[in-house]
């Protein structure tokens, strides 16, 4: 009897078995699960991987180009992450409707966030265009000038792509919508991959420096356009997607999407603008403290890998999970994706920190830059494992479920009130620099997760209704 109560016991504890009980449901098998997180996993470990090469090579080309990709990278992010937001309102839209087996909406949905991205990222590629020198000055002060010269010619670049990116995007959330998560890797490990071998070409062979970096860019989303079209038109054919579909607005379908991606894009407009001001706060600093924010941040985005795949896929997970009208089981993911999120940061932590000196060495900076880029990075890394997970896989999970306006009006509130202006405190006011906004940034991950958790567990969040 014993014997057996220890078998038992052994096999309760096993980690296949946990993980069994953890991610299976009505909705989704454990296999579901592993389909949907592996390729995204796979995804964004090479997408991290290829930013921290991509950065090193730019970096041959001297501190001011590394600056200006920093700087312009910050502002691209704001503007990239507004069609992305659209995007996500598309991808949560695509899950519920796929949820419910209608795949005839589906496919439309499709072509209506294709449509409100590209409109939108057009708008911001004009206004780039028009006043790409302005915006530069007014968002990050006055800069110097190989920095600010270097920063106008990736600017122009990048905003020529912005609507090929949006088709871009649209595909990939859609695909991770319909979780097939596997195509999008493949999509998504082919562009990047193009633009890391193009940006050696344009950078090492052929001595462009920022303008390689901006050629790289187009090239590499010209592609990514036309892939996205020939995997919509060829792969899916199931799918009721005819391309007269991509010049008619449904108002129904629009509205959902919108629902979504309004919010979320206002959320990353105005969350990005306060990281644009924090660099600003840095930018005072000197070169050393510019150039270590930008290192630092390329070495942090390996730290949270497994955190965005997790913060990514549960959008999936949930949105299949409410559209097939089981929201016990999305509350389930949406905690049980939390604590492996934790669980992930440590193993992470242990990983890329004892090796960090060497990664910091793939870059041309002074010792001195080094040594401010390694605790940045320790700081980060303090924070992340408990605070990181409740401040964004969680928001993440609600917002798939339609709970997006409150998740973003708590993500602006705290971005300004938190991590500008104590950012602002630390940095400027007690000369802190860098420092000062990694520790308010860490500091602000922890009050704003602490709202959302409340928030989950009262769970508000399943009233809220998309379709």
């Amino acid at each position: 009897m014993n014997l057996n109560f220890l078998n038992l016991k052994r096999q309760d504890l096993n980690l296949q078995n946990i993980a069994e009980r953890m991610f299976t449901s009505s909705v989704l098998s454990f296999n579901d699960i592993l389909k949907i997180f592996i390729p995204l996993f796979v995804d964004i470990s090479l997408l991290a991987l290829l930013t921290v090469i991509n950065t090193s090579l730019i970096s041959s080309s001297g501190e001011a180009a590394i600056s200006a990709v920093n700087i312009v990278d910050t502002l691209n992010l704001m503007i990239l992450n507004i069609i992305i937001a659209i995007a996500t309102g598309g991808t949560v839209v695509v899950a519920q409707y796929s949820g419910r087996q209608e795949k005839q909406k589906a496919g439309k949905t499709i072509c209506q966030a294709a449509i409100s991205a590209v409109l939108i990222s057009m708008a911001l590629a004009a206004f780039m265009f028009l006043f790409a020198s302005d915006a530069l000055t007014l968002m990050f002060g006055k800069l110097e000038e190989t920095v600010l010269s270097d920063s106008i010619v990736y600017l122009m670049g990048s905003a020529l792509t912005y609507p090929l990116f949006a088709v871009f995007q649209v595909t990939l959330g859609a695909l991770r919508g319909l979780k097939d998560t596997k195509t999008s890797m493949l999509m998504s490990v082919s562009i990047n991959g193009l633009n890391m071998v193009i940006n050696l070409i344009t950078i090492k062979v052929l001595g462009l420096g920022i303008l390689g970096v901006s050629v790289a860019a187009i090239f590499s989303r010209i592609i990514a356009c036309g892939l996205s079209f020939y995997i919509l038109f060829g792969k899916y054919k199931s799918l009721p997607i005819k391309f007269n579909d991509f010049f008619h607005m449904d108002q129904g379908i629009q509205k959902s999407i919108l629902k979504i991606g309004v919010p979320a894009g206002s959320e990353q407009f105005f969350f990005h603008s306060g990281r644009i001001l924090t660099l600003r706060f840095i930018v005072g600093s000197g070169m050393a403290q510019i150039t270590a924010n930008a290192i630092s941040t390329s070495v942090f985005n390996l730290l949270c890998i497994t955190g965005n795949v997790i913060a990514l896929g549960v959008v999936t997970v949930v949105g299949h999970c409410i559209g097939a009208g089981y929201p016990d089981e999305a509350k389930k993911y949406i905690k049980n994706l939390s604590i492996t999120s934790g669980a992930s940061f440590i193993v992470s932590i242990l990983l890329v920190v004892p090796i960090a000196p060497l990664l910091l060495q793939l870059y041309a900076s002074t010792p001195e830059t080094s040594g401010i880029s390694f605790i940045l990075i320790l700081i980060a890394a303090i924070g992340l494992p408990v605070l990181w997970p409740a401040s964004f896989v969680i928001p993440s999970g609600m917002r798939a479920a339609g709970d997006a306006a409150y998740t973003s009006i708590v993500a602006l509130i705290t971005m300004w009130t938190v991590r500008v202006a104590l950012g602002y405190l630390l940095a400027v006011v007690f000369h802190m620099g860098a420092y000062g906004i990694w520790s308010a940034m860490v500091f602000e991950w922890g009050i704003r997760g602490f709202i959302f958790y409340r928030r989950f567990k009262k769970d508000k969040w399943l009233e809220c209704k998309i379709i």
